[in-house]
């Protein structure tokens, strides 16, 4: 008998205020702001028809919130998962890349030519946010073989988890655009990945 394939959605967390005026956030807890609690019930909706059978989140409240929303057509709850919260982006935090640029000019210019192993002053490089986040997606995925699973996570998180599910540098995360709300599907079929939708937000367009 062939095993059925393993879906896995990608779901970036609904618009915050900083979002909206492009700041750092990082682990900072910054709330959905008033478009992104719409954005949050449009995605929920979007996905109500998928059979889904667990939500896993990272722990910031930006993403459990999105999560609730998801998780809640189905009669599931989130399971929070420390390993899928943002990039830690240290001192930047609250703070614009422009802002950044001005307060750190020599070392923003070494960050920008080399973001996978160059970490943010204070936090984390991608290279550590794909040590923390690949195991624990890979392990869901054994968990819930020939199942649906969502994951609520970051932009910067979900850009370092593609890149690795397509076999990428890290340093090509900047050709990925993930909006808020948006949905990425990749599919496990034979323990192969395969990316079959990318940053949709057809669903906010309603």
């Amino acid at each position: 008998m062939i095993p059925m394939a393993t879906k896995v959605i990608l779901v970036r967390h609904a618009q915050t205020e900083w979002n909206k005026t492009n700041r750092y956030q990082g682990h900072l807890d910054i709330p959905l702001n008033e478009k992104g609690l719409e954005q949050a019930r449009r995605v929920a909706l979007r996905l109500s028809g998928d059979d889904i059978k667990a939500v896993y989140t990272s722990d910031l409240g930006r993403a459990l919130a999105t999560a609730r929303a998801i998780a809640e057509p189905h009669g599931l709850e989130p399971t929070i998962v420390p390993e899928f919260r943002e990039v830690d982006v240290g001192k930047w935090q609250g703070h614009s890349m422009e802002e950044a640029r001005e307060m750190d000019p020599e070392f923003f210019k070494l960050w920008i030519s080399n973001q996978a192993t160059t970490a943010f002053p204070g936090g984390e490089s991608y290279e550590d946010v794909r040590r923390r986040t690949m195991p624990k997606l890979e392990e869901l995925v054994e968990r819930h073989q020939g199942e649906t699973l969502c994951v609520v996570s970051h932009a910067g998180p979900l850009k370092v988890m593609l890149c690795s599910i397509l076999g990428m540098s890290l340093d090509h995360r900047r050709r990925l655009d993930i909006a808020n709300a948006s949905v990425s599907v990749v599919r496990y079929d034979g323990g192969f990945p395969r990316l079959c939708v990318l940053n949709d937000t057809c669903h906010l367009r309603m």
